[in-house]
């Protein structure tokens, strides 16, 4: 997790290294493809900043927590 100022963002990549996954302060994250970087997938905002997020091993599924300790599965539709 990097923190700069008042705003976070964290990054995770998949398994495969083809896309990265970016959190920030309003809850809101983003898959990328890592190669255009450009979005393939996104959750909507949830007012908490997201603490942490990982993929799943077979990288259909990711995990956050938020920092009012809500844990959140969100499937990858691409």
């Amino acid at each position: 997790m990097v923190t700069n100022g008042a705003s976070r963002l964290g990054i995770d990549f998949g398994t495969s290294t083809t896309v990265a996954m970016l959190a920030g302060a309003d809850g809101r994250v983003v898959v990328l493809d890592a190669a255009g970087r450009r979005p393939v997938a996104s959750t909507g905002p949830t007012g908490a900043p997201i603490q942490s997020l990982a993929f799943s091993p077979a990288g259909a599924w990711l995990g956050t927590g938020d920092s009012r300790g809500m844990i959140r599965l969100h499937p990858i539709r691409r």
